[in-house]
C-alpha cells in the first residue's frame, strides 16, 4: 500500500482514497521499490467476489493498491467519511498515467487482440509522443500451460518495463498477476480491464451522466446483454447483500469512537501465560512481552482450568480469563470460539491465533471485525494418532482455511513452509523458535552439571521433545545404539566434537 494514501474497507477489501493525480504518483512510487508490485482498478465485481470467494479475497489482499473504479465504491467509502468526489476509472487512469509517465519510464501492454494492441499503441503515442512502449503481447486464446507462463514472463523480463498494463477481463487478470508475480524481480503490474478496448476506440465510453450516477454497468449491459447480464445480476446483487449485511453488523458490533493510543494484539488459542506447557505458550509469552516493550497493547486469553492463580497481568500483558470444555477434542476449539466472540467487542488491531485447528474461526473475525488475522500453524496435525476420524478431517480442512482466510500464516519450521507451498500454493512466513541462553559456568559450573549426569563434553547427543508417538524418540535411541556399535567395530564417528541436538 502506498505510504501516503489512506484507505477505506469496502466489503472487507481496502480501497485507496485516491484521485487520478495521486494514483499516478502512487504507481511511480511503487515502481521505485525494486520489487514486483500489483495494482488493480477495482469495481463492485472485484470487491464482491473478494468477499464471496475466499481464494480471490486472498489474491486481492496481496495487491499493493486497489483503486476505486466504480461509483458504488465511492458512495460506500463516503459513508465511512472518505469525502471522495470522483472515482478512479480504469481507462481514464491508464490514459493519465500514459500522459504523465514518459521516458525514462518503460511500458508494456499484455492482453487483448493484436488489432486492439495496434490501435492502442497509436492512441498511446498520440497522448504522449515521448512514451517508451518497449513491448506489447497478445497471448493465445486458449488455456495456458506452465511453459506458456514462463515464456510470457521471459518476454516481459527481457524488455525490463516499469509498468506492465494487463487486460484479460473479469477477475482473470487479477488472478494471473497474483500467480505470476513471483516470476519477476521488479515492475508494477496493473489490472485495467476494459481499458485497452476503450482507449483503442474499439468500444464507446458510457455518457458522462451515466458514469456520474454509477450506471456504467447499465451502458455495458446494453452493449453486450447476452454476455454480461448474468455477471451483473450476480455481482451487483452480492454487493448490495454484503453492503446491507455489514451495515447491520456494525450496529451489533459498533467500532469504538476513539482509537487506542497503542496498536493492540490479542493472542488466542494457547493455554495462556505464564508459559508452562508447550511451544505455543512459550511463543505467546516471548512474543507478547517483547511487543509490550515495543509499545503494543497485548492481551492473552487464558484457559481457566490450567492456572490456580488468576493473575490479571504478566510481563506487561493483560490476561483475559475465559472457561473451556476440558476434553481432548473440545478444549482448544471451545475456548478459542468463546475468545473470538469476546475479541469482537474489543476491536483489536491484530488477532494471533495459535494452532491450525482454530483457522475456521478466523471467518468470524473477518465477517464481524476489522482485525487482521495471523495464524501460527504447526506440523501435519491431522496425522497424529491421538485424533479420531472427525478431528483429523477438521484439521486437514483447517489447513486450507488458514491459507484462504488469514492475513498472514506463520510456520515454525522450513518443512512446514515447503509443505504449504507445494500443497496449497502459499508460502507462509517463517518464524523460528529459540531459547534464552544461560551461561551455566558463571553460576554452577558447566563441568559439574555434566559430571552429575555422567556426560563428557563434546561426546553426547541431546534430544528434546515431548514424548509423543509422532516424535519417534525410539528412532533416536536406535540410531544412537547403531552409532555405538559402529564405533566399537572401528567405523566412523560423528558423535565427538560437540553436542548434538536432534
Amino acid at each position: 500500500m502506498s505510504d501516503y494514501l489512506k484507505h477505506v474497507e469496502v466489503l472487507g477489501t481496502p480501497v485507496c482514497c485516491a484521485s487520478y493525480a495521486t494514483a499516478v504518483k502512487a504507481i511511480a512510487q511503487l515502481a521505485g521499490l525494486g520489487r514486483p508490485t500489483a495494482v488493480c482498478a477495482g469495481n463492485t465485481h472485484i470487491v464482491s467476489l473478494a468477499r464471496h470467494d475466499s481464494s480471490f479475497g486472498k489474491v486481492m489482499r496481496g495487491f499493493d493498491l486497489l483503486l476505486p473504479d466504480g461509483m458504488p465504491l465511492i458512495w460506500s467509502m463516503n459513508l465511512q467519511g472518505a469525502a471522495m468526489t470522483d472515482r478512479v476509472y480504469g481507462p481514464y487512469f491508464m490514459r493519465e498515467a500514459l500522459k504523465n509517465l514518459p521516458r525514462p519510464w518503460k511500458h508494456f501492454f499484455f492482453g487483448g487482440s493484436q488489432e486492439c494492441l495496434d490501435a492502442l499503441k497509436k492512441e498511446a503515442l498520440s497522448l504522449q509522443p515521448d512514451l517508451d512502449l518497449v513491448g506489447m503481447y497478445s497471448p493465445p486464446f486458449r488455456a495456458w500451460s506452465g511453459a506458456d507462463e514462463e515464456d510470457f514472463a521471459r518476454l516481459i523480463r527481457e524488455k525490463e518495463p516499469d509498468f506492465i498494463w494487463v487486460a484479460l477481463g473479469g477477475e482473470r487478470q487479477e488472478r494471473w498477476i497474483s500467480a505470476n508475480l513471483h516470476r519477476h524481480s521488479r515492475g508494477v503490474f496493473l489490472a485495467v480491464g476494459d481499458a485497452f478496448e476503450l482507449l483503442a476506440g474499439r468500444r464507446s465510453f458510457a455518457p458522462a451522466w451515466m458514469q456520474k450516477w454509477g450506471l456504467t454497468w447499465l451502458y455495458r449491459l446494453w452493449q453486450e446483454p447476452r454476455r454480461l447480464w448474468l455477471r451483473y445480476l450476480r455481482f451487483n446483487s452480492l454487493f448490495l447483500y454484503y453492503f446491507i449485511l455489514d451495515r447491520i453488523r456494525r450496529g451489533i458490533f459498533p467500532q469504538p469512537t476513539q482509537g487506542r493510543a497503542k496498536p493492540s494484539i490479542a493472542f488466542i488459542g494457547s493455554r495462556g501465560v505464564p508459559a508452562r506447557y508447550s511451544g505455543f505458550e512459550t511463543v505467546v509469552e516471548q512474543l507478547g512481552h517483547r511487543l509490550v516493550e515495543r509499545g503494543y497493547e497485548v492481551s492473552v486469553y487464558n484457559r481457566m482450568p490450567y492456572y490456580r492463580t488468576a493473575r490479571q497481568e504478566w510481563k506487561g500483558m493483560k490476561i483475559v480469563w475465559l472457561p473451556t470444555i476440558p476434553t481432548k477434542s473440545l478444549d482448544t476449539i471451545a475456548h478459542t470460539g468463546l475468545s473470538v466472540v469476546h475479541a469482537l467487542f474489543c476491536h483489536y488491531d491484530f488477532v494471533y491465533l495459535c494452532g491450525v485447528g482454530n483457522a475456521p474461526l478466523s471467518r468470524v473475525l473477518r465477517w464481524f471485525s476489522k482485525s487482521k488475522v495471523l495464524i501460527n500453524v504447526d506440523g501435519a496435525d491431522y496425522r497424529r494418532k491421538k485424533w479420531g476420524p472427525m478431528a483429523k478431517a477438521w484439521l486437514r480442512k483447517s489447513e486450507r482455511q488458514a491459507v484462504e482466510l488469514a492475513d498472514v500464516v506463520i510456520a515454525d519450521n522450513q518443512e512446514v513452509v515447503k509443505r504449504y507451498e507445494s500443497q496449497y500454493g502459499y508460502r507462509p512466513m517463517y518464524l523460528s523458535y529459540g531459547a534464552e541462553t544461560v551461561e551455566l559456568g558463571r553460576e554452577v559450573g558447566a563441568d559439574s552439571v555434566l559430571k552429575e549426569l555422567g556426560l563428557v563434553s563434546g561426546n553426547y547427543f541431546l534430544y528434546v521433545s515431548r514424548l509423543t508417538p509422532e516424535n519417534e524418540a525410539d528412532l533416536v535411541l536406535k540410531a544412537f545404539d547403531l552409532l555405538k556399535k559402529s564405533e566399537e567395530a572401528g567405523g566412523n564417528s560423528f558423535g565427538h566434537g560437540g553436542a548434538g541436538g536432534l
